[in-house]
């Protein structure tokens, strides 16, 4: 199918068998979960049926639904992501309220507070990039998404933190 060509219900039904098996495949490969992926490629192609007399393709069917998928998995990983981050100051707010101060001895807390400057003097997007890894659990692939950068860009900020907060911290 061109991108001149009216869409209709059976030209979707012809891409989705054709489709939606390889688009499948590139959604898991973003979100992890196949089950997930399958359900964000039929939303798509739900969306494409309910606007088909008003959708306008300037590129092929296929390039529009790659990319389609594409932004509705980045939209669930950011989502998923802001989510997660909420739960995460939840829980901690609740088990530190719960934590007696005795639970931690005087040499603990200073090598927590060490840690946490060591941390905090990193630079800003290196920071993040450590923090979304190490206290929020995230991996490279979905901090690169995430971040609008390469997995392998993350991975030199991950090595830049670890280096520097090793030098901040020394042998204690």
């Amino acid at each position: 199918m061109n991108s001149t060509e009216e869409i209709t219900m059976r030209n979707i039904e012809e891409i989705y068998f054709r489709l939606f098996p390889r688009l499948c495949v590139f959604a898991e490969k973003m979100l992890r979960d196949s089950d997930f992926a399958k359900s964000v490629v039929q939303e798509v192609f739900l969306s494409v049926c309910e606007k088909k007399d008003r959708l306008h393709i300037n590129t092929s069917i296929e390039a529009y639904l790659i990319k389609a998928v594409y932004n509705r998995c980045l939209f669930y990983i950011r989502e998923s992501t802001i989510h997660q981050k909420h739960l995460s100051k939840i829980y901690y707010k609740q088990v530190t309220d719960h934590i007696p101060d005795e639970i931690f001895d005087e040499e603990t807390i200073f090598k927590l507070k060490l840690l946490d400057k060591a941390i905090n003097s990193l630079p800003e997007k290196c920071r993040k990039i450590f923090l979304l890894n190490k206290k929020e659990g995230l991996s490279y692939a979905k901090i690169a998404v995430l971040m609008e950068i390469s997995v392998k860009t993350v991975d030199n900020h991950i090595s830049k933190a670890l280096k520097k907060i090793k030098e901040y911290i020394g042998n204690i």
